[in-house]
């Protein structure tokens, strides 16, 4: 009994079929499943010329995707960038605004995150550090949390 052994290309449409990839995240996956080197550039190549891999297109729809479950510009650029979307393609769709989404989208965020992460508790300087970090791991600058620090001490914490 004889075993047939998959093409590069056949399974990297298998694995596209699955799930959205980058092309360098399709690549790498290629050569952990054993392919060699070049048969996974040239599947990958010719992927991309059959408008199946879109590198832009892909870190357009995880940045969004991203920005909706509350993550900062900070946290999505290095997403981006671990999921193998090049500095240029993420900075490009991070300031190109292709989502929709920018400074107010992410103060209603950071409202949002404050109301939920504060409960109630005084916020007094170990608080507002404490909410600072929280948001600083989410992905959202010092000034965008200073700002966001300041309408809720302004409004009390409460409905912002």
């Amino acid at each position: 009994m004889t075993t047939k052994r998959v093409s590069a290309r056949t399974a990297a449409e298998t694995l596209l079929a699955q799930r959205a990839y980058s092309a360098q995240g399709l690549y790498g996956k290629l050569l952990e499943k054993g392919f060699e080197e070049r048969e996974s550039a040239a599947a990958i190549a010719r992927l991309a010329e059959l408008g199946y891999l879109d590198d832009a297109e892909y870190a357009r729809n995880l940045s969004a995707s991203l920005k909706k479950r509350g993550y900062g510009e900070r946290r999505v650029r290095q997403t981006l960038i671990a999921k193998g979307i090049d500095g240029e393609t993420a900075t490009e769709i991070l300031e190109g605004g292709a989502d929709g989404e920018g400074e107010g989208e992410a103060d209603a965020q950071i409202d949002i995150w404050l109301v939920k992460l504060n409960k109630g508790r005084p916020l007094d300087r170990k608080e507002r550090a404490r909410l600072s970090a929280a948001l600083f791991r989410r992905g959202f600058s010092g000034e965008e949390i200073q700002r966001g620090l300041r309408r809720f001490d302004k409004d009390g914490g409460d409905d912002l």
